[in-house]
């Protein structure tokens, strides 16, 4: 994975990691992940309606579950 503020010396090393992978290997990594991105965004998303239903962002003078 490239971390941000890498060197390019760091990323050209990244990016060979995923040389071995043929295109169709390389699809499918792909988009694995980012169903699995979207399934935690899901996740995050519905967790942060039930903090806001229970209304447990509410101390500290805090306003909003979008000010929290």
């Amino acid at each position: 994975m490239i971390k941000c503020g890498a060197s390019p010396q760091d990323e050209a090393t990244a990016a060979e990691n995923f040389t071995h992978l043929n295109n169709d290997a390389l699809e499918l990594k792909i988009t694995q992940l980012s169903a699995d991105i979207n399934a935690a965004t899901c996740e995050q998303v519905l967790l942060i309606a039930e903090f806001d239903t229970r209304q447990a962002w509410c101390h500290e003078g805090l306003r909003s579950c979008a000010h929290w």
